[in-house]
């Protein structure tokens, strides 16, 4: 039962570290916010490398506590296969498996899993509020950048296309094919 009682305990330090690592990811989704309504993309390349850092760290966080909650689940003996190991379901499996072993544990174990049950539903509902509020940031984020993406690549392709044709610019932007140029028709204006 201690060693349980350890994991649980662990469990909640590491759901801690999570709420953190999301937090300290709002200012970086600010400032991509920023580079991007800005079109800076100095500022944003920086950007996407700190943010795939925090990401990393953020990776190495999750799957530390997928493998202790595996271990949970392992101790209470719950087979967690074909389920997703989501905190609602250990939520409910780990106030189940209390109601189960009250009475086969001494009082002062159960009261110590009891506290760390509270302090592990506290947790996990600041988690969830924590999620809910940046998650939907970070998919808003990707979309735009994909957006400006494949923007900024059919750029690249009709300056490419145009080049290959024989297109000429002048000084405002306009581009001026070869067989205009004489004539001193424009064929196409291209702001980039």
């Amino acid at each position: 039962m201690d060693e349980l009682l350890n994991l649980i305990i662990q469990f909640n330090e590491i759901l801690k570290k999570q709420i953190a690592s999301y937090v300290e990811f709002i200012p970086i989704l600010d400032e991509e916010e920023t580079a991007i309504a800005n079109y800076d993309l100095i500022a944003l390349e920086r950007i996407v490398i700190v943010k795939d850092q925090h990401s990393r760290i953020a990776q190495s966080i999750e799957e530390r506590r997928i493998q202790i909650l595996k271990k949970i689940c392992y101790m209470i003996a719950f087979d967690p296969r074909g389920q997703n190991l989501s905190l609602n379901l250990f939520k409910f499996t780990f106030s189940t498996y209390l109601k189960n072993i009250k009475t086969l544990i001494n009082e002062e174990m159960f009261a110590k899993l009891l506290e760390q049950e509270c302090a592990f539903n506290s947790t996990a509902s600041e988690f969830e509020k924590t999620f809910e509020f940046v998650y939907p940031r970070i998919y808003r984020n990707q979309v735009i950048l994909k957006k400006l993406s494949k923007n900024v690549s059919m750029s690249i392709s009709l300056f490419q296309s145009e080049a290959e044709a024989g297109m000429n610019y002048d000084s405002l932007g306009k581009a001026q094919s070869l067989t205009n140029k004489n004539t001193g028709i424009s064929s196409m204006r291209v702001k980039a």
